[in-house]
Formats: C-alpha cells, structure tokens, sequence
C-alpha cells in the first residue's frame, strides 16, 4: 500500500519562490536540502480493527524515527477478516485480510521505511487444536536419522566462565535481539528473513522482509522452527512459499525459487554474520565472543558452530 498524501515541507521561514528551485534540484542530485525537506519521523498510528471491533489493537507509532517495524499477534479464531489501517486524522486502509477458516492466530509484520513506503505481512501462526493434533500424531521420530537430541534446559544454557557481553537472541517471531555493553548505540533487534537469489549477494533483514509481499519464493524466515529437532520437513508451515525435505545425510533442505537449495545452519549464519557486522559499526569495544541464546527445542552441532566461527572470524558460544 503506497501512501501518495504529500510530505510535510519544512520551509524554515524562506519564500515559496525562493524554496521551489532548491527542492526542484533536490529531486534531480539526490540532496536532502539541507536536511530539512522532510519529516524524518511517524506521524501516524497503526489500527487493526474487525467489522463488529471484536479485534482491535491500536499501535503507538507516532513519532517514531524511520526507518522502523512493529510486529503484533492477534487472535482470530472467530473471525472471518480484518483490517490495519493507517490511522491519522482518518482511517485509510493498508491491508484487507481474509483469515484461513483453520486459523487460531496471526502476526502482523509491518514495516515502515517512510510515509510512502509501508508494508504489512500477514501470517498465520497457529492453527485450530483439531488441525494441530493432527500433525502431531503424524510427526516421526527423528533420532534415528542423524537428527541431534533436544537439548535440555540445562545443557542448552552452559555455564561461561567470562560470560559473553555481547549476546544474540534468536525469537520465535523472526527476531534477533541484541544485547551488548554500554558503548553500543545501534537498534536492540534485527529481523531474522533471508533473500536468495541465484548469483546475488545474500539479503538479510530489513531488505529480505521488504522483498517477502513480491518475492515471497525467495525470502526465508522462521530459523528458529526449522533448527528445532522436533521439525519434520513433511509438514512444513502452511503459510511457507518454501518447501522442506531431508536429504540422505538426515538433515533439513530447503527449497525456493529459481532452484535455490539451502539448509538452515545456511540460514542461521548468514543472519549471525549480518548482524555481526551492524554491531561492529555501532559498538566501540571489540567482539571477540558472540553468545548465542535459542528456543528450548533448538539445537546447533559443535561442528556447525565451530564452521560459522571460522568464516565470520569470531567465536559462537551457546549460552
């Protein structure tokens, strides 16, 4: 949804005849006249309403600094559909959706790099109780495959003698959370969605997700499920554009469009190194450690992690 309601000007006193030149030449070099041609914040809320308001969640956006994201849960078992709305002084409609008859609840993704540039991605995230027993009771036991045994809460968060100051947190809502020492200054959370493409550099984050609405058979997401040890490749999530399989060594494949193949340790690196790098911009003290926090279920091998530590040049611990 393209929101074409025209920018706030700043004029800071000058004549109309005086400021239409300079922005005129704005638009042709690419300038930002000065810094002071356009809001750089919200000046809007989000809405999500149903017809008879049995869903309505208001979202605090206004004045926020862009580029930003919110995500939100709703629960709509007893909904047929419902809107977001960009509410200002009016509501006007981002989003229309229809929810699945089978649907328990669903997230809302919405991205907001400008006020002419918003995006909402729907998802269902859990299904009815009769649906989800059903895949249950059909799931495998997979440690006969190679698969590695779930951890325990114990094993999962060892004990590390200097702990990490820098520690990344895998969600279940496609989030990395951020945590560092005091002389960091960049965001507190990354999101987790990977873009493949047949010889182009990898996407991660912001551009990965931005892709999800057009490009959804090549934007990957939901690590954290598919790195769970009770994930079976035949019963992926409904509402994926990417398929999953298990290849002959017994670990998940993943599949996209144009034929990309990719597993998730694939996955899971990629958005460790991204999000690597964007802390060494915005950290003064060096990153020698990085710890790394999952879900209970989740498991990473040794060697896998000792593999990722060797590319991006700085040690993964667990914890």
């Amino acid at each position: 949804m393209v929101d074409v309601r025209p920018y706030t000007v700043i004029l800071d006193g000058k004549k109309l005849d005086e400021f239409c030149p300079k922005f005129l030449w704005s638009l042709a070099d690419g300038s930002d006249f000065n810094g002071c041609l356009f809001d750089d914040f919200c000046d809007f809320d989000i809405l999500v309403e149903s017809a008879d308001y049995s869903i309505w969640k208001f979202i605090q956006t206004r004045f926020k600094s862009f580029p930003f994201t919110v995500i939100v849960d709703i629960e709509v078992e007893k909904e047929s559909s419902f809107h977001v709305y960009l509410f200002k002084d009016l509501k006007e409609v981002l989003v229309e959706y229809d929810v699945p008859h089978d649907a328990k609840s669903v997230r809302c993704a919405i991205s907001v790099e400008s006020a002419c540039d918003i995006t909402v991605i729907v998802d269902v995230v859990d299904m009815l109780d009769d649906t989800d027993v059903s895949v249950i009771q059909s799931l495998n036991i997979v440690d006969d495959t190679g698969s590695l045994p779930i951890l325990s809460k114990e094993l999962s968060q060892p004990e590390l003698d200097p702990p990490p100051t820098t520690i990344l947190t895998f969600t279940s809502d496609n989030r990395a959370m951020i945590e560092a020492d005091e002389t960091y200054t960049g965001d507190a959370e990354v999101l987790a969605y990977v873009r493949l493409r047949s010889r182009k550099v990898p996407q991660v984050g912001k551009q990965a997700f931005s892709a999800l609405k057009r490009h959804p058979h090549s934007v990957f997401y939901d690590i954290t499920r598919l790195l769970a040890t009770d994930f079976d490749p035949n019963y992926p999530h409904p509402m994926w554009s990417f398929k999953t399989t298990r290849g002959g060594d017994g670990k998940v494949v993943i599949h996209g469009g144009g034929n990309i193949k990719t597993t998730p340790i694939v996955l899971f690196g990629l958005v460790v190194n991204s999000t690597l790098l964007y802390i060494k911009e915005h950290i003064e003290s060096d990153v020698t450690t990085l710890g790394i926090q999952l879900p209970l279920g989740c498991a990473i091998s040794d060697d896998d992690l000792m593999a990722i530590s060797e590319k991006i040049g700085v040690e993964l611990v667990i914890c």
